[in-house]
Protein backbone atom coordinates (compact mmCIF):
# COMPACT_ATOMS: atom_id res chain seq x y z
CA UNK A 1 0.00 0.00 0.00
CA UNK A 2 1.61 3.14 -0.83
CA UNK A 3 2.03 6.29 1.45
CA UNK A 4 -1.03 8.35 -0.16
CA UNK A 5 -3.08 5.48 0.02
CA UNK A 6 -2.00 5.55 3.60
CA UNK A 7 -2.79 9.06 4.35
CA UNK A 8 -6.49 9.25 2.49
CA UNK A 9 -7.10 5.87 4.48
CA UNK A 10 -6.14 7.60 8.09
CA UNK A 11 -7.72 10.88 6.93
CA UNK A 12 -10.76 9.29 6.45
CA UNK A 13 -10.61 7.51 10.14
CA UNK A 14 -10.16 10.66 11.47
CA UNK A 15 -12.58 12.31 10.08
CA UNK A 16 -15.10 10.06 11.45
CA UNK A 17 -13.45 10.12 14.98
CA UNK A 18 -13.79 13.47 15.88
CA UNK A 19 -17.32 13.81 14.77
CA UNK A 20 -18.27 10.90 17.07
CA UNK A 21 -16.22 12.90 19.73
CA UNK A 22 -18.53 15.43 19.38
CA UNK A 23 -21.70 13.74 19.41
CA UNK A 24 -20.48 11.97 22.79
CA UNK A 25 -20.02 15.65 24.28
CA UNK A 26 -23.12 16.83 22.91
CA UNK A 27 -25.19 13.73 24.33
CA UNK A 28 -23.17 14.48 27.63
CA UNK A 29 -23.95 18.34 27.88
CA UNK A 30 -27.17 19.36 25.89
CA UNK A 31 -29.96 18.36 27.79
CA UNK A 32 -33.27 16.91 26.61
CA UNK A 33 -33.75 15.71 22.97
CA UNK A 34 -31.07 15.77 20.46
CA UNK A 35 -33.54 16.05 17.70
CA UNK A 36 -32.02 16.67 13.74
CA UNK A 37 -28.23 15.35 15.03
CA UNK A 38 -27.95 13.35 12.27
CA UNK A 39 -27.34 16.60 10.19
CA UNK A 40 -25.26 18.14 13.30
CA UNK A 41 -23.12 14.82 12.77
CA UNK A 42 -23.28 14.91 8.76
CA UNK A 43 -22.03 18.87 8.68
CA UNK A 44 -19.64 18.33 11.45
CA UNK A 45 -17.79 15.23 9.42
CA UNK A 46 -17.86 17.07 5.94
CA UNK A 47 -15.99 20.27 7.77
CA UNK A 48 -13.81 18.26 9.66
CA UNK A 49 -12.85 16.15 6.43
CA UNK A 50 -12.04 19.74 4.53
CA UNK A 51 -10.22 20.89 7.72
CA UNK A 52 -8.55 17.70 8.02
CA UNK A 53 -7.54 18.05 4.08
CA UNK A 54 -6.25 21.33 3.84
CA UNK A 55 -4.90 21.87 7.57
CA UNK A 56 -4.40 18.35 8.79
CA UNK A 57 -2.60 16.71 5.84
CA UNK A 58 -0.30 18.84 5.10
CA UNK A 59 0.82 19.67 8.76
CA UNK A 60 1.06 15.82 9.04
CA UNK A 61 3.65 15.08 5.92
CA UNK A 62 5.65 17.93 7.16
CA UNK A 63 5.78 16.65 10.24
CA UNK A 64 6.10 12.97 9.11
CA UNK A 65 9.10 14.76 6.47
CA UNK A 66 11.05 16.44 9.65
CA UNK A 67 10.92 13.22 11.54
CA UNK A 68 8.67 14.74 13.87
CA UNK A 69 6.22 12.30 14.47
CA UNK A 70 5.35 11.98 18.37
CA UNK A 71 2.16 12.04 20.93
CA UNK A 72 3.63 15.06 21.94
CA UNK A 73 4.02 17.08 18.70
CA UNK A 74 0.92 15.59 17.00
CA UNK A 75 -1.33 16.26 19.78
CA UNK A 76 -0.28 19.69 19.51
CA UNK A 77 -0.29 20.03 16.25
CA UNK A 78 -4.26 18.70 16.43
CA UNK A 79 -5.21 21.07 19.12
CA UNK A 80 -3.81 24.07 17.14
CA UNK A 81 -4.97 23.17 13.51
CA UNK A 82 -8.62 22.62 15.65
CA UNK A 83 -8.71 25.77 18.22
CA UNK A 84 -6.62 28.30 15.75
CA UNK A 85 -8.75 29.03 12.79
CA UNK A 86 -12.07 29.40 15.54
CA UNK A 87 -9.82 31.35 17.60
CA UNK A 88 -9.47 33.64 14.28
CA UNK A 89 -12.77 33.31 13.04
CA UNK A 90 -15.04 33.05 16.26
CA UNK A 91 -13.27 36.23 18.34
CA UNK A 92 -16.04 38.22 20.26
CA UNK A 93 -15.95 41.36 18.30
CA UNK A 94 -17.58 44.82 19.13
CA UNK A 95 -20.73 44.98 17.61
CA UNK A 96 -22.22 48.26 17.74
CA UNK A 97 -25.77 48.45 19.69
CA UNK A 98 -26.01 44.71 19.92
CA UNK A 99 -27.18 43.24 23.19
CA UNK A 100 -27.62 39.59 23.91
CA UNK A 101 -27.39 36.71 26.65
CA UNK A 102 -27.95 32.90 26.91
CA UNK A 103 -28.15 30.20 29.12
CA UNK A 104 -24.39 29.41 30.00
CA UNK A 105 -23.59 26.43 32.36
CA UNK A 106 -27.19 27.00 33.82
CA UNK A 107 -27.56 30.39 34.37
CA UNK A 108 -28.13 33.34 32.03
CA UNK A 109 -25.67 35.89 31.46
CA UNK A 110 -24.86 38.79 29.20
CA UNK A 111 -22.58 37.57 26.14
CA UNK A 112 -22.87 41.46 24.51
CA UNK A 113 -23.90 44.68 26.41
CA UNK A 114 -24.74 47.40 23.76
CA UNK A 115 -22.36 46.44 21.24
CA UNK A 116 -19.16 45.37 24.07
CA UNK A 117 -18.78 41.68 24.49
CA UNK A 118 -18.57 40.91 28.18
CA UNK A 119 -16.42 38.00 30.12
CA UNK A 120 -19.05 36.20 29.35
CA UNK A 121 -18.36 36.44 25.62
CA UNK A 122 -14.56 35.39 26.39
CA UNK A 123 -14.92 33.04 28.53
CA UNK A 124 -17.51 30.94 25.76
CA UNK A 125 -15.15 31.70 23.24
CA UNK A 126 -11.97 29.97 24.97
CA UNK A 127 -14.47 27.64 25.91
CA UNK A 128 -15.03 26.94 22.30
CA UNK A 129 -11.32 27.34 21.31
CA UNK A 130 -10.84 24.05 23.98
CA UNK A 131 -13.80 22.19 22.79
CA UNK A 132 -12.21 22.77 19.03
CA UNK A 133 -8.34 22.29 19.74
CA UNK A 134 -9.79 19.10 21.73
CA UNK A 135 -11.13 17.56 19.13
CA UNK A 136 -8.29 18.10 16.49
CA UNK A 137 -6.39 16.37 19.62
CA UNK A 138 -8.50 13.37 18.93
CA UNK A 139 -8.62 13.53 14.87
CA UNK A 140 -4.50 14.07 14.77
CA UNK A 141 -3.81 10.91 17.00
CA UNK A 142 -6.61 8.88 15.09
CA UNK A 143 -4.78 10.14 12.01
CA UNK A 144 -1.73 9.15 13.06
CA UNK A 145 -2.41 6.05 15.15
CA UNK A 146 -4.57 4.51 11.47
CA UNK A 147 -1.14 5.66 9.31
CA UNK A 148 0.99 4.25 11.94
CA UNK A 149 -0.80 0.65 11.74
CA UNK A 150 -1.34 0.80 8.10
CA UNK A 151 2.29 1.31 7.85
CA UNK A 152 3.41 -1.30 10.03
CA UNK A 153 0.77 -3.73 7.76
CA UNK A 154 2.19 -2.71 4.49
CA UNK A 155 6.03 -2.93 5.93
CA UNK A 156 5.30 -6.56 7.37
CA UNK A 157 3.67 -8.02 3.51
CA UNK A 158 6.39 -6.19 2.01
CA UNK A 159 8.62 -8.70 3.64
CA UNK A 160 6.70 -11.71 3.75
Amino acid sequence: MNSVVRIALSLVAASIAAPIAFAAYLYLTVPGRLDGIQVVLAVAWLVCLLHLILIGAPVFVLLKRRSGLSWASISLAGFLAGAVPLGLIGYPARQEGYSSGATWHGRYVEFYQNGEPTRYAWFSHFESCLLWGTLGVIAAVVLWRVWLVLSSFTASRAGA
